[in-house]
């Protein structure tokens, strides 16, 4: 993001060795709103950086009518993506996508402040997903185990043996890539015992009651206190595993954050006996 002197805005820039850039520039005129943030369109990006977002600018009254554009990153064409502006009433026929790359000079952009860093989260924004994304309109199960079965990173190597254990303890496997981002609120609105690979499928912690146990797997080389935080702050009971695996050296972070997991039963089974 550069200035109308062409000097570099670090605040709002992912960037920061530029001294100053010249490119040919598409115009936009009148008043336009950035909501696009670093990996926008993954569902923890999207659900805690992007939305709230929507929500300072209706406090800063935004008139939304009157607004030519909204950015937002080329791949946010997901069904989570589009059935959450549509709650939030975010006309579609205003987004503008953008590729890497594109270039564009506006002539009046409102910038909506960034609403945490990472794992350090604001507490208005879980009251925001609660009041517009839980409808509580069926219950589901109140012990579940969120499988990564479909994607291609972070899978449990030894899932059929994890959930034929969780399976007898009263589990029920959930594919969240089967649910809109409705039904996985009131999914994890239900649940008392969650069980789950790291991963995405765990921004649908701010929909459970206090005092939900968690429990979270990780592998050796990637291990992030994201939802431990995040727990903290809602109340949950939080614990984790760490597969199997050399862990690295101390104070090292090799940070293979799509390195399968393997999980050590026998640490499962002690676990589960608390929870």
């Amino acid at each position: 993001m550069v200035s109308e002197k062409n000097e570099l805005i670090k605040s709002v820039s992912t960037r920061y060795e530029q001294e100053s850039i010249d490119f040919k520039k598409e115009k936009v005129e009148g008043d336009s709103v950035l909501l696009s943030v670093d990996s926008a369109p993954m569902y923890f990006h999207w659900m805690y950086h992007v939305l709230p977002r929507i929500d300072l600018l209706n406090q800063y009254e935004v008139d939304w009518s009157k607004i030519n554009k909204i950015i937002l990153p080329k791949n946010c064409s997901s069904k989570f993506h589009k059935d959450s502006l549509r709650q939030l009433k975010i006309p579609e026929s205003k987004i503008l996508k953008i590729n890497k790359g594109d270039s564009f000079e506006f002539e009046n952009l409102i910038i909506p402040s960034r609403t945490g860093k990472h794992i350090f989260l604001p507490n208005w924004i879980y009251g925001f997903l609660k009041t517009n994304f839980l409808k509580k309109e069926k219950k589901h199960h109140d012990k579940i185990y969120i499988s990564r079965e479909k994607t291609n990173t972070r899978n449990v190597n030894n899932e059929e043996e994890v959930f034929a254990f969780l399976k007898r303890k009263g589990f029920y496997r959930i594919y969240l890539e089967d649910h809109d981002v409705f039904a996985q609120a009131d999914i994890f609105n239900s649940a008392k015992q969650i069980v789950c690979p790291h991963g995405s499928g765990l921004t649908n912690l701010v929909y459970c009651e206090a005092g939900t146990k968690v429990c979270e797997f990780f592998s050796p080389n990637y291990v992030l206190p994201l939802y431990w935080s995040i727990s903290n702050d809602l109340n949950l009971e939080y614990s984790y595993l760490i597969g199997e695996g050399d862990r690295p050296p101390k104070g090292k972070d090799p940070h293979l954050g799509r390195e399968n997991i393997t999980v050590k039963m026998g640490e499962l089974e002690k676990l589960i006996k608390f929870f």
